[in-house]
């Protein structure tokens, strides 16, 4: 049985995910960027931090 997905803060993913596949593009969340700020907002980042992302096969 597929799980229900929710929305989150106006991001419905069927939609991000159709628009991504017709563009053949990655999707960039603007709501948590792939920033240091992100996970890092109360100190600085340890050094040499690297933001990577899964490759599909």
């Amino acid at each position: 049985m597929p799980e229900r997905v929710y929305d989150f803060q106006g991001q419905s993913f069927h939609k991000l995910r159709r628009a991504c596949l017709r563009r053949g593009a990655l999707f960039k969340d603007p709501l948590f960027p792939a920033t240091d700020q992100s996970l890092f907002y109360k100190r600085q980042p340890p050094p040499g931090l690297t933001w990577k992302r899964p490759r599909v096969s």
